[in-house]
């Protein structure tokens, strides 16, 4: 079975907001040579109170707008949320 070799960038930038962030950027993401798409993105998260392993826990939310199909925005988008430690 042939190694899939799948590559990813992003470009972000962002602001910290006190207690939180805000930001976007653009990305590119390559799997197996044969297929590539652009996307643009916005994200930001507040800190929750909790904290593990002396880490802030920080709730975030991500939308990701996908360009090469942009007349069907309808169903070519993808968003998550999460937890992460900083």
């Amino acid at each position: 079975m042939e190694s899939a070799r799948r590559t990813r960038f992003d470009g972000r930038s962002g602001r910290g907001l006190g207690r939180g962030f805000v930001g976007g950027g653009v990305g590119l993401w390559d799997f197996n040579n044969d297929f590539s798409d652009k996307s643009i993105f916005f994200h930001g998260g507040l800190d929750t109170p909790w904290r593990f392993a002396g880490s802030t826990v920080q709730w975030f939310a991500e939308g990701r707008l996908f360009l090469d199909m942009l007349d069907m925005i309808d169903n070519n988008y993808l968003a998550v949320t999460g937890l992460r430690m900083l």
